[in-house]
């Protein structure tokens, strides 16, 4: 069982290259492998600037000699798997394509997202190897959580009812696009622009479910990670399910799954789950 699968989304062009195989769109189709192999050797050399490193690393790249006219990059190296996870990889889709394929189904709809420019794993028998995700950096942006913080210059007190309802519409863009996305947090919301037109950039996709429809239970849902101050979460979710008048159950929902969101958070940092996780390698 090679876990190989040629198949391409339309506007894909499938790529074989010294560090596995892949898809790959927004690259001039003679460049495409060439450019590839420039991104990967170059980020797993340490060139470039590392912009984020814990489980997963991203790098910061300039244009290369392969593609000297092209774009800025971002880089992501995934964690390879291991323990239960190695096993799982032989019959689960990796993050990289997973993120790649979120991120063509929101550019599709108009929805703010870094284009992704390829995605590259290797398997052996199946088993996931290394894998990345290549899209284009883009400068400007802002974590969500800055805003909140009143640490924004174009927010120095902190959000609105006008942010909270432009925040809202994003997120229900998202989902419109048939995207759950599944970790909404303030991290993976990045907001550029300024006060009078906040726009917004969703990120860290390797989570996202594709779906045909997106139900307003599933909307709720994934919202509720987003760290919303408690005086404007009624505007955010307004915006964010389409409700002009809000309806009881929708809020009640919303406040009970926020609740009960909160309180695992708690109990998981008490426990220190995620630590024990990474040791266990689940």
């Amino acid at each position: 069982m090679s876990g190989r699968n040629n198949s391409s989304p339309a506007g894909c062009t499938w790529v074989e290259t010294r560090f596995g195989h892949g898809l790959v769109q927004g690259v001039p189709q003679e460049k495409a492998r060439s450019a590839i192999e420039d991104w990967l050797s170059r980020a797993e050399s340490g060139d470039g600037e590392t912009v984020h490193q814990a489980r997963n690393r991203v790098i910061k790249l300039a244009p290369g000699a392969a593609w000297p006219d092209g774009p800025e990059v971002a880089v992501k190296l995934f964690a390879r798997p291991a323990g239960l996870r190695l096993a799982q990889s032989v019959f689960r889709r990796s993050k990289t394509r997973k993120s790649f394929l979120a991120a063509m189904a929101l550019a599709e709809h108009g929805v703010g997202t870094p284009p992704a420019l390829a995605t590259i794993e290797s398997r052996h028998w199946g088993i996931l190897g290394a894998s990345s995700l290549v899209t284009v950096w883009r400068d400007g942006a802002a974590e969500l959580r800055v805003v909140f913080r009143k640490q924004h210059p174009a927010w120095p007190d902190g959000p609105d009812a006008r942010f909270a309802a432009a925040l809202g519409n994003f997120v229900r863009s998202v989902h419109d696009a048939g995207v759950i996305h599944r970790d909404l947090s303030d991290g993976n919301i990045l907001v550029r622009g300024g006060a009078d037109a906040p726009a917004f950039l969703l990120i860290d996709l390797n989570r996202c479910r594709l779906v045909t429809r997106a139900r307003s239970f599933a909307r709720i849902r994934d919202a509720i990670r987003a760290g919303i101050p408690s005086h404007l979460q009624r505007e955010f979710l307004s915006a964010c399910l389409g409700e002009p008048e809000l309806s009881r159950q929708s809020w009640f929902v919303y406040r009970a799954m926020k609740g009960a969101f909160g309180l695992w958070l708690s109990v998981k940092r008490a426990l220190k789950l995620r630590q024990l996780a990474r040791r266990m390698k689940l």
